[in-house]
């Protein structure tokens, strides 16, 4: 109904003119926000200090609160009235959102070389804010190539994508595409060792998926990138992946070789793989003796 509609906007537009520029400002780059937010996210994302402004703007009715989860809302109509408005949510806006999700809320819940806890405040958090930080991951994997801090952020994202997928928080489908995000963002920063081991992971991936020709080449690139850059743990790593899948498809004789220096590599280093590698060999050994 044209009437409605007009008289939203009449109603929108005296609350919009109540407003003083701060809280004016906070309004229109709240739209950010794909769903529901907490007040610490506002007031990182938004530079609202004490979430004053957005105090201001649920008194006026122009956001929603939900008291019992302590959740903020836009209503989808409130939305396109604060995304029409001159000076939406700009790119450093949109940086803050992905730089607070994956600084925030994704390494805490998932630290670097830590093992994390599914039960933790911080992994249970991520769940309630999965739309959020998928948000976050699509715009740094977006903005990779114009904007500095995008790479960094998309690697932080990337890092924690088996943990998601473990624990049933992130689609199957996701999976791959986190992963060939952070390979992206680890060529555009020029880390070698970092391309290693995104591929190393996504070949594995690729392969869970059936996808053996993806997984192979994505292999054979890490072992170039390994063996060139003398990066002797990736290395023993993929071998190790490539031994597995093709034992797994019955080629063993195939498999055999790559095992053998897998565990010559692996031993040396001493590396937590170094057991794993060992007993590959032993299995395929079996097999080859039966088979002859």
């Amino acid at each position: 109904n044209p009437e409605i509609g007009l008289n939203v906007e009449t109603a929108l537009n005296a609350s919009y003119h109540l407003l003083n520029k701060e809280e004016a400002r906070v309004f229109r780059h709240l739209v950010v926000f794909p769903g529901s937010w907490d007040a610490p996210a506002e007031e990182y994302v938004c530079e609202d200090r004490s979430h004053r402004a957005l105090s201001q703007l649920v008194r006026l009715a122009l956001v929603s609160f939900d008291k019992a989860n302590a959740r903020y809302r836009l209503h989808d109509l409130v939305r396109l009235y604060a995304g029409g408005r001159p000076d939406p949510a700009s790119d450093i806006v949109h940086e803050l959102h992905s730089e607070y999700y994956a600084t925030q809320l994704v390494m805490k819940a998932v630290p670097p070389n830590t093992k994390y806890d599914p039960e933790s405040k911080a992994f249970t958090r991520c769940k309630k804010e999965w739309g959020n930080i998928q948000k976050g991951q699509s715009w740094a994997a977006k903005n990779i190539e114009r904007r500095e801090k995008a790479a960094p952020l998309c690697l932080i994202y990337a890092f924690t994508q088996d943990a998601f997928l473990f624990e049933s928080v992130m689609p199957p489908s996701e999976h791959v595409h986190w992963g060939e995000d952070g390979l992206r963002a680890a060529r555009r920063l020029g880390n070698i060792s970092l391309q290693c081991n995104f591929l190393r992971r996504l070949g594995a991936a690729y392969s869970v998926r059936g996808d053996s020709s993806s997984a192979d080449k994505a292999w054979q690139e890490a072992l170039r990138l390994a063996r060139n850059a003398g990066l002797k743990q990736c290395e023993g790593q993929v071998l190790k992946m490539m031994a597995t899948a093709l034992s797994l498809k019955g080629k063993s004789a195939q498999a055999a070789p790559l095992a053998e220096r897998s565990a010559t590599i692996l031993n040396e280093l001493n590396d937590s793989e170094a057991a794993e590698a060992n007993d590959l060999v032993r299995s395929l050994r079996r097999e080859l003796s039966n088979a002859g």
